[in-house]
């Protein structure tokens, strides 16, 4: 999908992210929530390749990016390639992201959750979790 905020002088509102989620608008209070239970914040910034992204941060550590697309929330995770293994032992993560996990090459595994209004948190706390246990 494509990015919702594209446009360098329309910082995302509330109102706005809440109107391009539509029906997926309660992902993004989530996952707010969420990155406040540990302690990390999500600021907006501009990038010209891609748009307004959220960076989660907890002091320096980057926990995440989210962007947000028409009806759903992308949120990606990077991880050091040295931690393959322990994300496909890692309890919480599903099937899918386990793909995600063995398809990777290179030294870095990206991993991106599309959440839309019918999508459970339970995977995005998992890798929350696992990006702060992750050293």
């Amino acid at each position: 999908m494509s990015q919702a905020f594209n446009e360098e002088a329309t910082r995302p509102t509330p109102e706005s992210i809440a109107a391009a989620l539509g029906d997926a608008a309660s992902v993004w209070a989530t996952t707010v929530a969420a990155l406040e239970e540990v302690g990390a914040t999500a600021e907006w910034r501009y990038y010209r390749d891609g748009g307004w992204l959220a960076k989660a941060t907890k002091r320096s550590q980057t926990i995440a990016w989210a962007r947000v697309e028409p009806g759903q929330l992308r949120v990606s995770f990077y991880f050091a390639a040295r931690f393959r293994e322990l994300l496909l032992d890692e309890m919480g993560i599903d099937a899918a992201i386990r793909e995600q996990v063995e398809a990777a090459t290179g030294r870095t595994i990206a991993l991106s959750l599309e959440l839309g209004a019918t999508s459970a948190p339970e995977q995005l706390l998992a890798l929350i979790g696992f990006k702060l246990r992750a050293k």
